[in-house]
């Protein structure tokens, strides 16, 4: 379900757009991550409540905390080159989102 044509089509472009039951786009609310209105639209959407979703990102800032601020479960695809460091107890750190296979969730 996507609620913005042109980053669907990225995704889309991408090969990844089958992995996603839901995108939104900031752009389109007019606020940007960490707004928990962000995640909340996501998650009406999905009429899914947070503790059974989750954040997959890359950012610390953006994606980790807005997930933590809505009670989202979140994994934080961390590069090599990053100096951030995790944003709580509960993220769970990856090193590409192919290691979300290997977990249970």
């Amino acid at each position: 379900m996507c609620i913005r044509d042109s980053l669907c089509s990225v995704l889309d472009s991408e090969g990844m757009l089958k992995y996603f039951d839901c995108v939104t786009d900031s752009g389109e609310l007019g606020v940007a991550k960490p707004d928990k209105r962000i995640f909340r639209r996501a998650l009406r959407k999905l009429k899914c409540p947070a503790s059974k979703s989750a954040m997959v990102g890359d950012s610390i800032k953006r994606d980790m905390l807005g997930a933590e601020k809505t009670g989202m479960r979140h994994f934080w695809i961390k590069s090599p080159f990053s100096a951030d460091i995790p944003c709580c107890k509960k993220v769970r750190i990856l090193k590409s989102v192919n290691d979300l296979r290997k977990m249970k969730i």
